[in-house]
């Protein structure tokens, strides 16, 4: 396995969540697991959902974390692509520069 180089963040749409969660967990990058979040997206670029998040100005979604290697932060693009081609998903990769744990 390569050295965790990158974390790579997805936000989508909760009615995705189960979708994604399955692709993540059967994917073979991923050897550490990821993290799951939800959180509202505001600003201009906001899809809604519903008309309650309209009024709001909040689009609720959920946030993937995953830190891995760029290869296969590359490849779950990819895969998601595939499997979900026309989704509301955004994406991001920033560089890990240090990555550990206590244990």
């Amino acid at each position: 396995m390569s050295h965790p180089d990158t974390c790579l963040t997805l936000l989508f749409p909760k009615i995705l969540e189960d979708r994604v969660i399955d692709m993540l967990v059967e994917s073979e990058v991923l050897v550490r697991g990821f993290t799951l979040c939800e959180v509202d997206e505001l600003g201009r670029a906001a899809e809604y959902q519903t008309a309650l998040e309209k009024v709001l100005g909040r689009a609720h979604r959920m946030q993937v974390t995953i830190i891995l290697d760029r290869a296969g932060a590359d490849k779950v693009i990819k895969d998601l692509k595939q499997i979900l081609p026309r989704a509301s998903i955004v994406y991001y990769m920033t560089p890990v520069t240090e990555f550990g744990s206590f244990l």
